[in-house]
């Protein structure tokens, strides 16, 4: 008011507080590349700014910790904290803080050898590395000193695994690649071999972790051939030529399709054909004078012998009955080459008028073993 005691206009309402404090009891936590802020609670601060090398990296941040992720390794930062007030005032700022990442330990690079009896995993040695942990899929399986880790599983089937570095603070890297392995399933073994009727039939004992066998033939110059695969632990190869001699290899097949090593190769022959030959053939007729004569009826009676290896169903023995000529031809034959090997004249029917029915009589004799020329 003036000096005669008028009062002037009021002003508007002016607000104001009292200075916020700084933040003190700033902590730094490290965890690879990152760096992680911790700090006492501030009297009146509704939030807090936080500052790396002078720059404002987080605002309005309403807890009392801040986490500072995908720094570069090994660098130091220097960190400070500002509270801010329900007026938006920012108070001083805190103390600096440094904070220092860790080195970078890379993830190894995984990979196995095979192995009949056991999954054998192997990488490589990574510097600043203490030790390595495994995980089978999302699970931990043990933590490893050396770069090789085994363990027993069943044969044909797929595991799959990562391993992480773990450095000097027990600190684990990020994952390394995901590789998967199996135990190799063994080739098949007690195979045995047996030739049949234009068949080799093969079996042979059960694989652990086959769901399947490839059967090759084995030629004896060219590479294996493939000839089929089943899912049973012996077959019947058909349709093979007679009396040949056949080799075949097994392989045992796993879940995923791959192949066990192949067996050794077993050979056997097929059956030979049926190979008929006339032991003896008897004439049976009345008169009981070895050939049929006039109005007599007779019959043949022969013993047949197979001297082949395949068996022979519903054999069928066809005769036939040349004509006259024939018969007395062949007989003149037969007569022509004795005479050539005893250097007598050349018979002929002409000079010796042999008859059919002495024709007849003299090839069946001969032909049945009753004759003997000397």
């Amino acid at each position: 008011f003036d000096k005669y005691g008028f009062w002037g206009l009021k002003t508007g309402k002016i607000c104001n507080s009292a200075p916020t404090k700084r933040p003190r009891d700033i902590q730094v936590a490290v965890a690879k590349n990152s760096l992680t802020l911790n700090w006492s609670v501030v009297n009146g601060a509704e939030s807090y700014n936080i500052y790396r090398d002078g720059k404002r990296v987080g605002a309005g941040i309403d807890t009392i910790s801040f986490e500072d992720t995908g720094l570069e390794y090994n660098k130091d930062y220097i960190y400070a904290v500002a509270a801010m007030d329900s007026l938006e005032k920012e108070s001083k700022k805190s103390i600096e803080i440094k904070g220092t990442t860790h080195e970078y330990v890379p993830a190894p690079i995984l990979s196995s050898v095979k192995d009949k009896n056991k999954l054998i995993l192997i990488w490589n040695e990574v510097e600043l590395a203490k030790s390595f942990n495994i995980y089978r899929g999302d699970q931990f399986v043990t933590n490893v000193q050396g770069t090789s880790f085994s363990e027993n599983k069943p044969p044909g089937e797929k595991y799959c695994y990562v391993a992480k570095s773990v450095d000097q603070y027990n600190e684990e890297s990020d994952p390394s690649n995901n590789h998967c392995a199996k135990v190799e399933i063994q080739a098949p073994n007690g195979i045995t071999a047996d030739g049949g009727v234009n068949t080799i039939y093969l079996n042979w004992n059960p694989v652990i972790g086959a769901v399947s066998y490839n059967i090759y033939e084995v030629p004896k110059k060219d590479s294996m051939v493939f000839v089929k695969n089943v899912d049973i632990h012996h077959i019947s190869i058909t349709d093979l030529p007679y009396g040949e001699e056949f080799c075949y290899a097994i392989a045992g097949v796993d879940s995923d399709g791959d192949k066990s090593e192949y067996s050794q190769a077993y050979c056997e022959n097929v059956f030979t054909a049926p190979e008929f030959f006339i032991h003896k053939f008897d004439l049976i007729e009345p008169s009981g004078n070895g050939y049929i004569d006039a109005r007599e009826v007779g019959k043949l009676q022969f013993a047949v012998y197979n001297k082949g290896e395949s068996p022979a169903h519903n054999v069928k023995l066809n005769l036939f009955s040349p004509d006259r000529a024939d018969v007395i031809d062949h007989a003149l034959h037969i007569f022509k080459f004795i005479g050539e090997q005893l250097e007598i004249q050349t018979i002929t029917s002409t000079k010796w008028g042999i008859s059919d029915s002495i024709a007849i009589k003299l090839f069946h004799e001969l032909y049945s073993s009753k004759v003997t020329i000397s």
